[in-house]
């Protein structure tokens, strides 16, 4: 017997309607299907109506339960729903005011949104942009699994070679800016070897480090979930989002140090 989810569809529709900023900013197909967290993207000055707004679709589906938001994480509010139908598991919906790679701040919402396509009720990044966004991530993430990295590097490329001036746009408006020509060459020249590869990794990810020191809140935090000391709630989207109690107990746990309140 399958575990149970929450029914995300109805209440990324709701978002959209609710806000036209707001848009799912990878793996939609993922969070549908109940695969892994939902990633969601929108200007920051909206995170306090759109956590309400998420708490109203949670009630109108029917569920119950307590809902718990972090902004520890510099540039995203993670926001966790622990209901009583489907406790131990959490749902979580993140909402990204920009991305962050090495404390590097990129692809911030508002350059994103025009990006944006509607399926099927949703506004979301059509499949050439999510294969960038993806990219980026594993150039940056030297624990990637090798397999996952290959098959992102050639869904990336197959977008850049079937429309590689509309794909250099997407890179000026979503990159790190430092690395962006590293990416280019990345995506153009499918003859380099393994070694040249690496090399361009290497220099992706050096850039991107040295663009981080000018953050350095954020490198402070980064230090901080390496080391095993960051705020207990943002853990838990790290850790399997499981949780061994009731919502009552999330209340005793999250509540004296974050936002956390009763939903339905």
């Amino acid at each position: 017997m399958e575990p149970a989810r929450l029914d995300w569809y109805p209440i990324l529709t709701g978002l959209t309607r609710d806000f036209d900023d707001w848009f799912v900013c990878k793996h939609l197909s993922n969070a549908l299907q109940g695969r892994g967290d939902v990633d969601g993207m929108a200007p920051s000055g909206e995170a306090e109506a759109i956590s309400d707004s998420i708490a109203g679709h949670v009630v109108a589906v029917g569920d119950r339960g307590v809902m718990s938001v972090c902004d520890h994480v510099p540039g995203i509010r993670l926001q966790f729903l622990f209901l009583e139908r489907i406790l131990p598991r959490v749902e979580q919906i993140d909402t990204y005011f920009h991305f962050f790679r090495a404390a590097t701040p990129w692809g911030h919402a508002a350059r994103l949104r025009p990006l944006t396509e509607m399926r099927d009720g949703i506004r979301t990044v059509p499949g050439d942009v999510e294969a960038i966004i993806d990219l980026v991530f594993s150039l940056a993430n030297v624990r990637i699994d090798p397999v996952e990295s290959a098959r992102r590097l050639s869904a990336a490329r197959d977008a850049f070679h079937a429309d590689p001036q509309g794909i250099r746009g997407v890179l000026r408006a979503i990159a790190p800016p430092a690395t962006s020509t590293t990416v280019v060459r990345i995506l153009e020249d499918t003859s380099i070897t393994p070694d040249v590869q690496a090399v361009l990794e290497r220099r992706f990810r050096n850039r991107n480090r040295l663009s981080s020191l000018r953050y350095p809140v954020r490198l402070v935090h980064r230090a901080a979930f390496s080391l095993g000391s960051a705020c207990e709630l943002a853990r838990l989207g790290v850790t399997g989002r499981r949780f061994e109690g009731g919502p009552g107990a999330a209340v005793a746990t999250f509540g004296s140090t974050h936002r956390t309140w009763d939903v339905g």
